[in-house]
């Protein structure tokens, strides 16, 4: 293998990754990504912290808390990945993200320990292990759910299998020859994994990026519309539905009431085009979102949470009241499709967030809503599935 200056190696690595997560970034920002792309963004985001802190240490080593900043930004960047594709398939926990929270730290803390004296290696078995783990659980994530029928998310299968793999294969070189030997040297050093992280990159940015533009699909006209121009037929825009959903939890939170979030995803679209055409699927793209502002109370509030998800607010009277009215509302959407003509049924799944009103945080309700709907739409019957916080 061809072995480069370490230093030209640096900095074509942290270019690569530059170029190709700010291209990401920037349009996470301009298309007002919410969803999946958001961690993944933030994915890309400390990756490029991550090749920043390691070209600082490649041309100053009396900087070496930059290895400890690098490292952990590293495996953070690696849980993301792995949180970005439990949001696409609508299956974020709490518990994810403490675990990729835990393995940042303890990268981390694993490098300063080792202090001034460990080099280029500081807390690299810690490192190795995190990105072995998180890389894993991303590359099965990848191959489940929504993105397992999304042919694009096999780019992003590949670069978080080969990462894990290579991560793999460099700890047990690492622990058993050690980095000053020939194999290490020739197949896992720095020179070596720079130019791998400058490919896998590349990859993994165009993957993501046609995966968001499929999970946001043609965004409907209203979401970038000011409330006043908007349809009153039409749910409301996701930045307008945030405003009055926090409003919402923020009374309830005053009297101690229970609130909902109800969310409605709608699956198969795109499947469903590519084999039965276009024509079956437009009523369904046309109708599917004013079914549920429809049949939803009249004192709820309906808006757009993305382009495949339709959430709907609402206070509680008791705390069984969510389950019925997402059962109604779920009856209803499905009649109202079945009453077009030769339409193709798609999978709807619906998921309901209750939390008691003193405890209530509107962001953690959608989030835990989105991924009830996810469970729901993976079960064999699209049971409406709950999440009590």
């Amino acid at each position: 293998m061809m072995h480069l200056d370490l230093h030209s190696t640096s900095l074509v690595a942290a270019l690569v990754v530059f170029a190709a997560g700010s291209t990401f970034l920037l349009e996470t920002v301009t298309r007002r990504d919410s969803g999946a792309g958001r961690y993944w963004a933030a994915s890309f985001l400390t990756g490029i912290l991550t090749v920043f802190c390691y070209l600082v240490w490649a041309f100053e080593r009396s900087l070496w808390g930059a290895v400890a900043v690098g490292n952990g930004a590293f495996a953070a960047q690696m849980g993301l990945m792995w949180l970005g594709c439990r949001v696409f398939n609508g299956r974020l926990g709490g518990l994810p993200r403490m675990l990729t929270a835990a393995a940042s730290l303890i990268v981390f803390a694993a490098a300063l320990l080792d202090g001034p004296e460990g080099g280029d290696w500081a807390g690299a078995p810690a490192l190795f292990a995190a990105i072995v783990v998180l890389a894993s659980l991303g590359a099965v994530e990848s191959r489940r759910g929504a993105l397992r029928r999304a042919f694009s998310a096999i780019g992003l299968t590949l670069v978080l299998s080969v990462a894990a793999a290579f991560y793999a294969g460099r700890a047990v070189v690492f622990l058993i020859v050690g980095p000053e030997s020939a194999l290490f040297r020739e197949w896992f050093d720095t020179n070596a994994t720079s130019l791998l992280t400058a490919a896998l990159t590349v990859v993994a940015v165009v993957s993501t990026s046609v995966l968001r533009l499929q999970s946001l699909g043609a965004p409907p006209p209203t979401l970038e519309l000011r409330p006043a121009d908007a349809s009153p037929r039409d749910p409301l825009p996701r930045h307008v539905f945030d405003v009055v959903l926090r409003d919402l939890v923020s009374r309830a939170r005053d009297v101690e009431a229970d609130v909902a979030v109800i969310a409605f995803r709608i699956e198969d679209l795109r499947a469903l085009s590519a084999a039965f055409g276009p024509a079956v699927t437009e009523p369904i793209e046309s109708g599917w979102r004013s079914s549920v502002r429809r049949h939803a109370p009249l004192d709820a509030a309906v808006g757009h949470l993305d382009a495949h998800t339709i959430a709907v607010s609402l206070v509680l009277p008791d705390p069984g009241e969510g389950i019925r009215v997402a059962q109604h509302v779920q009856r209803c959407l499905l009649d109202d499709l079945l009453a077009a003509d030769d339409v193709v049924l798609p999978t709807v799944g619906v998921g309901v967030a209750v939390s008691a009103g003193a405890t209530a945080r509107a962001r953690a309700l959608v989030e835990a809503a989105r991924e009830a709907a996810g469970r729901s739409a993976s079960s064999p019957d699209a049971e409406v599935a709950l999440t009590e916080l």
